[in-house]
């Protein structure tokens, strides 16, 4: 497995390279990023702010992350961080999330290369409060 693409993955510094769109409050708790009074138009993303993460296609990759959130129905994307959005790799169903952190993984291969990739976290249903942790995406 190759280096994790993912800066600030485990949230060590804060908010750095994530934010949210929409409704909601994020913070940083016990080493997870954590949103609470979302909507389902509310979206977690990360972009790295450093050095723009390319991905190529082809080539295999494997997302993993941690997710919290007791009864919430998580959406996952990667794509092009910019105009026009296009997607890598969706979550179909979404992810059902219980109180307690869960592991996920995900193999996709993009099928064009995308210069400045992106994550986006979406909350379709449910209320509360969903954290992260231990982001990680690499190639195979």
């Amino acid at each position: 497995m190759g280096t994790n693409l993912v800066t600030n993955s485990d949230f060590s510094t804060g908010q750095t390279d994530w934010h949210l769109e929409g409704a909601g409050n994020l913070s940083v708790n016990n080493g997870a990023l954590c949103v609470s009074g979302f909507d389902a138009n509310s979206l977690v993303g990360w972009t790295s702010g450093a050095a723009p993460v390319m991905l190529m296609a082809g080539t295999s990759y494997r997302l993993s992350y941690q997710a919290s959130g007791n009864g919430v129905s998580m959406h996952v994307k990667v794509g092009l961080s910019m105009a026009p959005y296009t997607g890598d790799f969706e979550t179909s169903p979404n992810e059902s999330l219980q109180s307690n952190l869960q592991s996920f993984t995900h193999t996709f291969t993009p099928a064009q290369n995308d210069v400045k990739t992106g994550f986006a976290f979406t909350f379709p249903s449910g209320n509360g409060t969903v954290c992260l942790d231990n982001v990680t995406l690499t190639a195979n």
